[in-house]
């Protein structure tokens, strides 16, 4: 039965691949997209809420003190949703968390997963909320803005400010999507 389970799988990947890959290069090389009408209007509010000017190149100064500031707040919230999962919604019961999650264990986690060793000193089954696991461990490893996709993707443009303005934004919008718990 396991065979039907990895053909379905195998198939969608098949299936979703060059569909996924067209419009993935339409986003990166800045051409219309079916998801314009909703995504531009996020775009630009976020670009005049934070005062960033689309057109305008950063310096590699710039790019860098992105990076890290960019990567600290994902490794504070981290930490901020680890510590405060007792108050997350779903389950499993407090009574079937048997280690705490004390502060300690939260900066080790929330730092691990930020640089992404993904070391763990507890079993997540034993100690972690499902929200925390989902929206906490799960955004933080899939999300664009990891260390080194962020520093890899300007060599390939060749520009880090063009690439700093792509990534940005969709590194944002994926977080505030995937931290919408």
């Amino acid at each position: 039965m396991r065979w039907l389970e990895y053909s379905a799988f195998l198939a969608t990947v098949v299936l979703l691949a060059r569909p996924i890959s067209l419009y993935l290069m339409r986003v990166f090389c800045g051409q219309k997209t079916f998801l314009d009408p909703v995504c531009r209007p996020v775009e630009a509010q976020l670009y005049r809420w934070l005062g960033v000017d689309p057109q305008r190149e950063m310096t590699a100064a710039e790019y860098f003190l992105c990076f890290l500031a960019f990567s600290m707040l994902g490794t504070a919230f981290l930490f901020l949703i680890l510590i405060f999962q007792r108050w997350l919604p779903g389950g499993p019961d407090p009574s079937y968390l048997t280690t705490p999650m004390t502060a300690h264990l939260a900066a080790n986690t929330a730092v691990s997963f930020s640089t992404t060793t993904t070391w763990q000193a507890y079993a997540g089954e034993s100690t972690l909320k499902y929200c925390t696991q989902v929206f906490g461990l799960g955004c933080r490893t899939s999300s664009p803005e990891r260390p080194v996709w962020r520093l890899a993707w300007p060599s390939f443009e060749g520009s880090p400010a063009k690439a700093l303005r792509l990534l940005a934004t969709s590194g944002l919008t994926w977080c505030v999507r995937c931290y919408g718990c």
